[in-house]
């Protein structure tokens, strides 16, 4: 099993521990209005990333998920979205991909992550 972390994360999305603002841009090159932590989440879940392995997209997919669709504890998500920076945002996803056993999305959203959000 691959041990990720924060730090390849970032990297992948050409981050840094001090990164304050973070944007997603479309294909033209166009930013796209989104939170902070949704940008990174989105950029991590995108499979047309080839230097971010397929469970990272898999993990970050299922938090972004979890967080839009309200399956998340309110005051966690809340947490998330307005005190996270981008660089922890990566250490969120490559703890919940070292740790979490569950492989499919649903697994993730709906089992591990109830159980296991004051951790994040």
């Amino acid at each position: 099993m691959t041990n990720y972390t924060a730090k390849e994360l970032a990297k992948a999305l050409g981050i840094g521990p001090r990164t304050r603002k973070f944007t997603i841009q479309d294909e033209y090159g166009i930013s796209i209005d989104a939170g902070r932590t949704e940008s990174v989440l989105a950029t991590l879940s995108r499979t047309d990333k080839s230097d971010v392995p397929q469970r990272i997209h898999t993990v970050a997919y299922a938090l972004l998920k979890s967080i839009s669709t309200a399956r998340m504890n309110p005051v966690t998500s809340l947490r998330l979205t307005l005190d996270t920076s981008a660089y922890q945002i990566c250490a969120i996803v490559a703890k919940i991909a070292n740790e979490c056993p569950e492989q499919e999305i649903g697994g993730i959203c709906d089992v591990w992550l109830p159980k296991h959000h004051t951790e994040l």
